[in-house]
């Protein structure tokens, strides 16, 4: 099946379409940061708030940190994912969601916790506003660690911009895919040619699709989603492990694209200096 067929199949961009799903589909924004990451400041009430609005469930993804996924699991508001998004020693990203809230914990603690440094680039005009937070673990050697738990591993925004996208990292044959389960073919702050060509990379490599909105704010959660015919968490993992997931999202125009990495930007400045 060629991939535009299958991205149609999979993929949605109408209102109509969340409401027909919801009747027996959980529906999860798989991509979002609160103010425990170190570009955003949305509380994790916040968050829950908006999502409870929105009648959909959430995967707390922050950089490098964990308590945000502690928090929205212990308030118990709408279905939570826990998960991280891990940057390895090479500043590329893995997005990693666990079954078990205790399987996070046990990951962080053991491989993330005191491997953290600070990345700065060399450009000094941008290094501030691009400033970020790593491991010292090469990636291979990351999803490794990350294989010995129940997890689904997903490569986030593979053809972003700037210093984000990993496509190449990831297609250089040295075992890094086979332990990928998922790829992210809609990333809301990201423009549909991107995102199109996430989905066909996904496609040749024979990975789940997956769509989150990146929220590094609260009114952004539930910009983009994914619905799996599921009844609770682990149901939905093991339906992604499938590539049974369905896509729900809309990218920002470049307008709002732009103000919404000058936005991270700023709060990266103000957090990291």
């Amino acid at each position: 099946m060629r991939w535009e067929k299958l991205f149609a199949q999979r993929v949605f961009f109408q209102d109509k379409a969340l409401e027909e799903l919801k009747r027996d589909h959980l529906f999860i924004d798989m991509h979002t940061h609160t103010k425990y990451s170190h570009d955003s400041n949305a509380k994790v009430s916040a968050v829950l708030k908006q999502a409870k609005k929105l009648g959909i469930g959430i995967a707390v993804t922050d950089h490098m940190q964990i308590q945000g996924a502690i928090e929205a699991h212990q308030r118990k508001v709408v279905p939570v994912i826990p998960g991280i998004e891990v940057a390895a020693k090479e500043n590329k990203e893995v997005l990693l969601y666990f079954y078990d809230i205790k399987d996070l914990e046990d990951f962080f603690k053991k491989y993330v916790e005191n491997k953290v440094v600070v990345h700065k680039y060399k450009h000094a005009k941008i290094r501030n506003s691009l400033t970020s937070l790593k491991c010292t673990t090469p990636m291979l050697e990351l999803l490794k660690q990350a294989d010995q738990y129940k997890c689904v591993k997903c490569i986030p925004h593979p053809f972003s911009y700037l210093f984000r996208n990993s496509h190449r990292l990831f297609s250089k044959k040295d075992g890094k895919m086979k332990y990928i389960d998922a790829i992210e073919v809609v990333n809301t702050s990201l423009s549909p040619k991107r995102n199109k060509k996430a989905a066909r990379w996904a496609t040749k490599q024979k990975k789940a699709f997956t769509a989150g909105s990146d929220a590094h704010t609260a009114k952004e959660i539930g910009k983009a989603m994914t619905a799996a015919r599921a009844k609770n968490i682990r149901g939905f993992l093991d339906r992604i492990r499938d590539k049974q997931g369905i896509l729900l999202g809309k990218e920002m125009s470049r307008q709002e694209a732009i103000k919404h990495i000058l936005n991270i930007g700023m709060m990266k400045r103000r957090k990291l200096k």
